[in-house]
């Protein structure tokens, strides 16, 4: 296990928003975590990564404390994170966006020639814009920026919100073969399918707490009717 988060709670000023949230993530392994917007699901990943301190409970990250930790600080142990929204830099090109935050590290190194085998269209766009790539364009250049920090851990926030059928299935198989590098990734998605299709443990939460848990393999439609509507 990487990543456990015990009894986690966080607040927007007074507004509560997550209460006893546990979580796990497996080392190497794909987990997602889903809900109806506004659950919390993006709460849990900032309060992962720092953005949001938590009020109360433990965030383990690889054997070490991180509850209340700056991001920058939660980054140097080897998480990386793709937040909503994409959030380019439009006036850099894709090459300068993605080595932005380059860093070392100890695990199997990210290098920009294994980027661009990982997403060949980010090549062939290397030398234009932030601002002059579609949306999934944009998306790959956002996660590939993330993986040249050579994390341990990704969390990825509705990375594919907005996009086409057929980018979607793309970045499906990017995570699939993260996960063989042995990068563990924690998904927030609202799109139930894409995410059970790439992950092997499921969490939803409905109105900050985590209702529901169990392997993708095994999640029954019912649940997904009762918690999801869908």
């Amino acid at each position: 296990m990487i990543l456990q988060l015990t009894d986690v709670e966080s607040a927007y000023g007074m507004s509560q928003v997550l209460f006893g949230v546990n979580l796990k993530v497996e080392e190497g392994g794909v987990t997602c975590l889903l809900g109806r917007n506004g659950v919390g699901k993006s709460t849990t990943i900032k309060t992962i990564m720092g953005l949001l301190k938590p009020k109360a409970g433990k965030i383990v990250f690889d054997g070490k404390d991180i509850t209340g930790k700056e991001p920058y600080q939660i980054s140097k142990l080897g998480i990386a994170y793709v937040p909503q929204g994409r959030q380019v830099f439009p006036t850099l090109t894709v090459k300068e966006n993605i080595i932005f935050g380059e860093k070392k590290g100890d695990n199997n190194e990210w290098t920009l020639e294994k980027i661009y085998d990982l997403f060949p269209r980010l090549k062939e766009r290397e030398t234009h814009l932030g601002n002059q790539l579609s949306g999934g364009e944009q998306q790959m250049m956002v996660i590939a920026r993330a993986l040249m920090q050579n994390p341990r851990m990704l969390l990825l926030d509705e990375i594919t919100e907005g996009l086409a059928p057929i980018v979607v299935q793309e970045l499906g198989g990017v995570i699939k073969r993260l996960a063989k590098e042995n990068v563990s990734i924690l998904i927030v998605e609202q799109s139930a399918k894409f995410a059970l299709d790439v992950s092997e443990y499921c969490y939803i939460m409905e109105k900050g707490h985590v209702v529901h848990e169990d392997t993708t393999q095994v999640i029954t439609p019912d649940v997904f009717k009762k918690y999801l509507g869908t």
